[in-house]
């Protein structure tokens, strides 16, 4: 992976998943003595992956998780579809949610988006159905 960011190594190089991996974040490491810091916009250049193609990644993403769910818009469905992939409904407040929070932006920063205060309250209120203003989330790890 150093390979390709000293530039000895070239994106058609990179598998797949070493590609999933680094893309949307920054990346920090030492060669030689020389710290290299890169922030997420410079590995996505150097990847060749632009905040179009982000936006296409979680169109066609939600368009094959909409395939089975009734009518929602991409950014609700990628945020139902983690959290039934992550999360079992539980009886007893178990989840933080700053805690769910952080990971909704995580996964979602694939996708070059995060979780905003109108997804946020949707899911809160609509999906979770839960009126409790601080309390944790009657969700707990699969």
């Amino acid at each position: 992976m150093k390979a390709f960011f000293l530039g000895k190594r070239s994106r058609h190089d990179l598998t797949e998943e070493e590609v999933h991996r680094i893309q949307g974040k920054a990346v920090h490491f030492t060669h030689g003595g020389e710290e290299y810091s890169f922030t997420a916009e410079e590995v996505d250049k150097m990847l060749g992956v632009c905040k179009q193609c982000k936006l296409y990644q979680m169109r066609i993403k939600a368009l094959e998780i909409q395939l089975s769910t009734p009518k929602m818009s991409d950014k609700h469905v990628l945020v139902v579809d983690y959290i039934q992939k992550h999360y079992c409904p539980s009886t007893r407040r178990l989840l933080s949610r700053v805690a769910l929070r952080k990971e909704l932006d995580a996964a979602l920063k694939t996708y070059g988006t995060f979780v905003d205060d109108i997804t946020w309250s949707w899911l809160i209120r609509e999906h979770l159905n839960d009126t409790s203003a601080y309390r944790k989330l009657k969700l707990a790890c699969r």
